[in-house]
């Protein structure tokens, strides 16, 4: 058990484990399950982003070196002021410009590929993508927004 001090706000956490079997890493808030991949894992997950989220601890399953850093949205999401943004894995990004909707690609990934989206100025949105393996669509999203990827591929992120 990693105990931390309480986090009533939205957070972002980065996790990072050189692990060589299952890899597991829970949140005793209404997240719950945040990372379950097998060997090794490095990305980012939000936490508390629901009114009223309390997370006091994390439960960590590996075996190997691992690192969990805890901050805000500003210090720790990744910036995408243009609202196009790349990657691999899990990523949670602050998606700027003025889109009203997005083509969202995964490639390479053979698991589940899950995107969900908020609004920065209204707080409206939710599930955008949950497919298994490939993916290619346009999706409603207003931009500014908060966004976060599960991927175990390649993804992409761009106004439509």
């Amino acid at each position: 058990m990693v105990r931390i001090p309480e986090l009533t706000d939205l957070a972002v956490v980065k996790f990072t484990c050189r692990c060589s079997s299952n890899t597991v890493l829970r949140s005793d808030g209404p997240d719950g399950l945040l990372v379950n991949a097998i060997g090794s894992y490095s990305g980012k997950r939000w936490i508390n982003l629901e009114d009223g989220a309390l997370t006091t601890q994390f439960e960590v399953e590996a075996t190997g070196s691992w690192t969990l850093t805890i901050g805000s949205v500003d210090q720790m999401a990744t910036k995408a002021l243009s609202g196009k943004a790349s990657g691999k894995g899990d990523n949670v990004i602050v998606l700027g410009g003025e889109a009203s909707a997005v083509k969202i690609t995964h490639s390479r990934g053979s698991s589940n590929f899950v995107v969900h989206a908020y609004s920065l100025e209204t707080g409206e949105g939710g599930l955008l993508v949950n497919e298994i393996g490939g993916y290619s669509g346009v999706r409603p999203l207003t931009a500014p927004a908060l966004v976060q990827v599960t991927a175990d591929g390649n993804w992409t992120i761009a106004p439509a």
